[in-house]
């Protein structure tokens, strides 16, 4: 199996000269997470991974969904390179790689043209799966075998379905029951359900259903869009794995690309669902965006095994190219910290209308000559500010407790040294 190392862009939409790395290794496959503004280029940039993972008449066939076109403007041409290395490192072929080149024609439609090393690519080596933002939570898909521009079309056109999960799962009857309940297990755990249940053939009951984690049962219809939405491109993408025979592989392997990985998901969720994927598949190498400071800093607990690679895509001008910026090290950084690094454009966790009320509030105690309605106001303001959760010392009770007990020792110690002095004093006299 076939998985990114590395991807070049030239000229592609926003982008003048970017690389990613994506590390490889002998053991899990390696995650490469994007964050930035809106606009920023996320979803450009797994577009062109998509686009460069496709064969050339697969990569032609999506570049149809576009209306502007990929080439950046005021140039003619574009190249997407994706470097590949193989998982099993004992059968090494060398160097492998696929550039897929964009060049404008006499008519300004775009051309594709691709060239590969070696020239007869094991394209069978590469499985990729992609999910857009607009993935949506209902499947209705029936496919009768893999390829990659299927896989991969729901990230260039929204409207292309995902696969029924019923069928998904039924079909995985074929590879017999043990294997089925495999997978029920799998995303039973995955999604924290306590029961997950096919109907038999034949039956009148919903063909799916789950105990929610509050113990009712419902049908998956019925489910919540968080747990259905994740259910359903979890499962799109088991049904991939199948056809194309890589499900035989326990646990699967391949590539998947996703954008907005938070997607309906809960803040509690939000927080593991890296870890969750990572422990599901460890044999998939995933490129996902996100705009979520919590799976941001969880995406980097595993870090130290040199398996993640985390860029934020920003530009100093919206007229200048956006540039991809290496993030350090986000782990076991609080929420509002992660949010004020680089990885978020260095925002500050604070109410305006807090910050308004500080600023306010400062001035009014540095004047001296304040009148008496100044004087009501502050009063008013000082108030306001006693009451307000975002201004006590610490995010949560436990550290505001903590820093309420550091405040009455330190105050304590001052007092004793302030009576200590005293006493030296009154000694010397």
């Amino acid at each position: 199996m076939l998985y990114v190392s590395s991807v070049e862009l030239e000229n592609f939409r926003c982008f003048e000269s970017v690389t990613i790395e994506a590390n490889d290794s002998e053991g899990e496959a390696p995650w490469t997470l994007l964050t930035g503004d809106n606009a920023s280029g996320k979803t450009t940039l797994l577009k062109a991974i998509a686009l460069g993972l496709c064969d050339r008449s697969s990569a032609a066939g999506l570049l149809r969904e576009s209306d502007s076109g990929y080439i950046r403007d005021g140039q003619e041409t574009s190249r997407i390179k994706i470097q590949l290395t193989e998982r099993d490192k004992g059968s090494a072929r060398g160097d492998l790689w696929i550039e897929t080149r964009l060049s404008r024609s006499n008519s300004h439609f775009e051309v594709l043209d691709q060239i590969t090393r070696p020239e007869d690519f094991p394209w069978e080596e590469i499985f990729v799966c992609g999910y857009g933002a607009g993935r949506g939570t209902s499947g209705t898909g029936d496919i009768a075998g893999y390829s990659a521009i299927s896989a991969v079309y729901n990230l260039f056109n929204y409207s292309e379905g995902l696969q029924n999960p019923e069928l998904t799962i039924r079909r995985l009857q074929q590879e017999g029951s043990s294997r089925q309940q495999d997978v029920l297990d799998t995303l039973r755990g995955f999604l924290q359900l306590s029961q997950l249940r096919l109907a038999e053939n034949g039956s009148s009951n919903a063909g799916i259903s789950v105990t929610d984690p509050r113990g009712v049962e419902v049908a998956l219809r019925d489910l919540a869009d968080g747990y259905k939405s994740t259910f359903l491109w979890v499962t799109d993408f088991l049904g991939w794995a199948l056809a194309a025979k890589s499900e035989s592989q326990t646990p699967p392997e391949g590539i998947v690309i996703i954008d907005e990985i938070e997607q309906h998901l809960h803040p509690k969720w939000q927080r593991r669902i890296v870890k969750d994927l990572r422990e599901a598949w460890p044999k998939v190498q995933f490129f996902a965006a996100t705009h979520s400071p919590l799976v941001a800093r969880s995406f980097q607990s595993f870090s130290g095994d040199g398996l993640h690679r985390h860029y934020h895509l920003s530009s100093s001008d919206e007229h200048q190219p956006v540039e991809a910026n290496e993030v350090r090290n986000l782990a076991r950084s609080r929420t509002d910290q992660v949010l004020a690094s680089e990885a978020f454009d260095f925002v500050v966790d604070y109410d305006p209308d807090a910050q308004e009320i500080l600023a306010e509030l400062s001035l009014l105690v540095g004047d001296e000559l304040l009148t008496e309605a100044q004087r009501e106001r502050a009063l008013e303001l000082f108030e306001i500010v006693t009451t307000i959760e975002s201004m006590r010392a610490g995010q949560s009770a436990p550290e505001r407790y903590a820093a309420l007990w550091a405040d009455l020792v330190k105050r304590t110690a001052l007092n004793d040294l302030e009576a200590e002095l005293e006493g030296l004093g009154s000694d010397q006299n």
